[in-house]
């Protein structure tokens, strides 16, 4: 069985732990068909080595004293420089612990490596790994990475590993937009929706009568920090055209910027409407997700911030075309692997696609065929069926 490594520096510290867990989704939807080993910063709250499921999880050190290994987690990197300046000294320990993991668990035994994010993962690989006797490496840009550093020096690095790189992945068309003709020749690959674990089958009925009662609902999921835009949705709620359909925000997570959204909300003589909640695990967002029966709004963040693109706000009908839409894209996803066809597949595994070669992936560089569906990236907003 080929090996693929994947780096990253956001992944799940532990069952029930909030962090996103796109990356390692994408891994057990790979692990069928290859062997898997992630390799993510260390955490005092994490394993240094742990078998979950079929993939592996190494975690490596990159500071002296296991304290100072704040950086990672929780919440992404660059928030937690800005309200933590003391982390920056860690900053390069990051970048040598990731070299030094690499080195000792000698990339040159994997068939691919897959570095999520341009920086540090891509620039690491790319300066320290590439080349003769190494595997070749795929990097993917989520959207943070690109549009949060945009100086002449920075961009000229991202080209480096790039051109070093034997492909470059977008999430999103709305990232490649964003960043011009830098990454011109990277190919667009949502990392999808697991459409066995969000369906309407997961619905629990009465999820928001504590607090909505049967009004209609809008459901934000995710970090409560500036690029995630929800100082905008609470304002667009308070427009008298959204005021009278008497819809109520339900936000679930936490972040920075908590206190100060609810004393804007406060401010917009919200507060009966928007109703904050501490964050949920990631086996029960389906029931919140999908707990009333018809979609009739979407919300999207910023896709400058983000890498998604702005999401318009739909009618009923639309969303069940986008709906159907998915359902074609999950099964276009299944064929390209040599799966059933069936549309409970998750459209991460398009990804087979990006690896494979006409021969051996250490002779060839990789074919890219992205799906030609769209899955659509929005918070999730639901209504009751009447």
């Amino acid at each position: 069985m080929r090996r693929l490594l994947f780096t990253t520096s956001t992944l799940p510290r532990f069952a029930g732990d909030p962090e996103p867990r796109f990356v390692l989704d994408l891994a057990h939807a790979l692990s069928e068909r290859y062997e898997v080993t992630i390799l993510a910063p260390g955490d005092a709250a994490a394993k240094p080595l742990e078998q979950d499921g079929r993939v592996t999880i190494r975690r490596y050190r990159y500071a002296p004293l296991r304290w100072m290994e704040r950086l990672a987690y929780p919440g992404a990197i660059l928030p937690r420089l800005r309200g933590h300046p003391w982390l920056w000294a860690t900053v390069p320990m990051l970048f040598l612990g990731l070299y030094w993991a690499l080195r000792r668990l000698k990339p040159g035994g994997f068939d691919l490596v897959h570095c999520h994010w341009l920086i540090p993962q891509g620039v690491v690989q790319a300066l320290g790994f590439a080349g003769d006797g190494m595997p070749p490496f795929v990097v993917t840009s989520h959207g943070g990475d690109l549009t949060s550093f945009r100086g002449p020096s920075m961009r000229r690095l991202f080209r480096l590993v790039m051109e070093r790189a034997a492909a470059t992945t977008l999430v999103s068309a709305a990232l490649r937009k964003e960043v011009g003709e830098l990454l011109a020749g990277a190919a667009v690959i949502p990392m999808g929706v697991d459409l066995q674990r969000f369906h309407p089958g997961a619905a629990e009925p009465g999820r928001f009568g504590r607090w909505c009662c049967e009004e209609r609902v809008l459901l934000f999921v995710g970090r409560l920090v500036e690029k995630k835009g929800l100082d905008v949705l609470l304002r667009a709620l308070a427009e008298p055209a959204m005021q009278a359909t008497n819809a109520h925000l339900v936000v679930v997570g936490e972040g920075p910027l908590k206190a100060q959204l609810e004393t804007r909300r406060d401010a917009l003589g919200l507060r009966g409407r928007v109703h904050f909640l501490p964050p949920v695990g990631h086996a029960q967002l389906p029931g919140w997700t999908v707990c009333l029966p018809r979609p009739s709004i979407c919300v999207a963040s910023r896709s400058a911030f983000t890498g998604f693109g702005p999401c318009p706000i739909c009618s009923p009908p639309r969303l069940r075309s986008l709906h159907r839409s998915r359902k074609r894209n999950a099964r276009r996803c299944a064929s390209s692997v040599g799966g059933t066809g069936s549309s409970d597949r998750s459209c991460s595994s398009s990804w087979p696609t990006l690896f494979r070669t006409s021969s051996s992936w250490r002779s060839a560089r990789p074919t890219m065929r992205p799906t030609s569906g769209r899955c659509v990236a929005v918070s999730v907003i639901r209504t009751t069926s009447s």
